[in-house]
C-alpha cells in the first residue's frame, strides 16, 4: 500500500482551543419547494448494472431497484445519471428520483439545472456515488457551475465538481436534494484561506445566540501538487460548525471542525505511486476513490468535536476580549455586528475569521 503523501495538518484544530469560533449545526433537508414536477422523464430500461428497469410511480417519481452486490447506473432520462459502485449499498435498494420545483428554494436565481430529490432520503453509501447533472444557460460573471446539495436550508457545493460540456460531474456519499448552481467566486469562504483585507471591525451589540454560516482560515491546512507526481493534487478545506452565546458578560460555545479533502490522481501517476488501481490509493483520510477513466477522484471528510467552552467576555470599541474559565489568558479579536450578522476577525497570524447569524 502506498504511503500517504499528503497530511491535512491539524494546526487549525489545535488553535481552536485557544481561539474563538462557531458555526451552523442544522443539517436537515429543507422543506420548501418540494412539489414534484409533472414530467420526470424516461420510464423505460433505467440504466445498466444490477437491478431491473426503472419505472415512474403515480406521483411521477422514477424508481429503479439496485443490487448492493453489483451496483448499477440509474438514468431516468431527465438530465441526471447516478452511478452506484458495487458494494456501496448496505442492501438491495429501490433508488428514487423525483423532480422538485425551484420556486421557494434558496438561491433560486442561481439554480442552473432541474432540482432532484434522490431517495430513499438520507441513504448513506460506503463508497462515493457519482452524479452527472445537465445544466442550462450562460454562466454569470465570475460564476462556475457546480453540483450542490441542499443541506440545512442552504446549498453546499460538492468540492470535486467537474464540468464536461453542458454537464457537471461530482461524487457524494449520501442522498438528499441536488442541483447544479452557478457558484459566484467567493460567495462563501467555506473554510478556505482568508482573503487579504476583506474584513474590518465595527463593534456593536454582540449579545445573543449566534450560529456560524461561514469561515475562512489563516493557516494553510496543506494540499497542493504531490511532490512525486505534480499532476496529482490535493485540496483541503476546514469548516467550523456550532453555536455561541453571549449574555451579560458570560459566553458559551459548542463547536466542531470539519476537514474535507479532495484528491485527484491521474492514472499517469500510477507507476510513481506503485499502484495499479484507484482502490489502492485509499488511506485513512480518503478511504474510497472513484475510477473516472483517466483519473481517480477521492473525497474524504473528518469531524473533530471539541468540548463546550465557557468563560467571560467584554467589548471595547471594535475589540472582543474573552477569557476561558480557569485560565488567566485572554484572547482578543476585532468584531463587527451588522444587523443580524456577526463577524469575528482573527488577527493576522491567528487561526480564522468566522461569520455568524442571529
Amino acid at each position: 500500500m502506498m504511503a500517504r503523501r499528503w497530511i491535512a495538518r491539524a494546526l487549525v484544530g489545535a488553535m481552536l482551543l485557544g481561539a474563538f469560533a462557531c458555526s451552523g449545526d442544522d443539517t436537515s433537508k429543507a422543506d420548501g419547494g418540494a412539489d414534484a414536477a409533472a414530467d420526470v422523464g424516461n420510464t423505460g430500461d433505467g440504466g445498466d448494472g444490477g437491478g431491473g428497469g426503472g419505472d415512474a410511480d403515480a406521483s411521477g417519481a422514477f424508481s429503479q431497484n439496485i443490487s448492493a452486490a453489483a451496483g448499477g447506473t440509474v438514468d431516468p432520462g431527465n438530465g441526471i445519471v447516478i452511478e452506484i459502485p458495487a458494494g456501496a449499498l448496505a442492501s438491495d435498494t429501490t433508488i428514487t428520483v423525483a423532480e422538485l420545483s425551484k420556486s421557494g428554494l434558496p438561491d433560486e436565481a442561481n439554480i442552473a439545472s432541474r432540482v432532484y430529490d434522490l431517495g430513499p432520503d438520507g441513504t448513506q453509501f460506503s463508497a462515493p456515488v457519482t452524479l452527472t447533472i445537465d445544466f442550462q444557460g450562460t454562466a454569470p460573471t465570475n460564476a462556475t457551475p457546480m453540483i450542490a446539495k441542499l443541506e440545512g436550508g442552504a446549498w453546499k457545493p460538492l468540492s470535486d465538481s467537474a464540468v464536461n460540456g453542458s454537464a457537471v460531474k461530482a461524487t457524494t456519499t449520501s442522498f438528499s436534494v441536488y442541483a447544479v448552481l452557478w457558484i459566484i467566486a467567493d460567495p462563501r469562504m467555506a473554510g478556505t484561506l482568508c482573503p487579504s483585507g476583506k474584513f474590518s471591525g465595527c463593534g456593536g451589540d454582540i449579545s445573543g445566540v449566534w450560529t456560524i454560516t461561514d469561515n475562512c482560515i489563516y493557516t494553510d491546512p496543506g494540499g497542493g501538487p504531490d511532490p512525486l507526481c505534480p499532476a496529482a493534487t490535493m485540496s483541503i478545506a476546514q469548516e467550523l460548525k456550532g453555536k455561541a452565546t453571549f449574555n451579560a458578560g458570560n459566553y458559551i460555545w459548542d463547536i466542531s471542525l470539519i476537514t474535507r479533502s479532495t484528491r485527484i490522481v491521474p492514472k499517469t501517476c500510477f507507476s510513481v505511486f506503485n499502484v495499479s488501481t484507484c482502490a489502492e490509493l485509499a488511506n485513512a483520510d480518503i478511504p474510497f476513490f472513484n475510477d473516472e477513466g483517466t483519473r481517480c477522484v477521492g473525497v474524504g471528510e473528518r469531524t473533530d468535536m471539541f468540548p463546550p467552552e465557557m468563560g467571560t467576555y467584554s467589548t471595547a470599541g471594535n475589540v472582543l476580549t474573552r477569557t476561558k474559565n480557569g485560565s488567566s489568558n485572554s484572547y482578543m479579536a476585532d468584531y463587527c455586528v451588522n444587523g443580524t450578522t456577526l463577524t469575528v476577525i482573527d488577527p493576522p497570524g491567528g487561526s480564522f475569521t468566522w461569520i455568524a447569524e442571529k
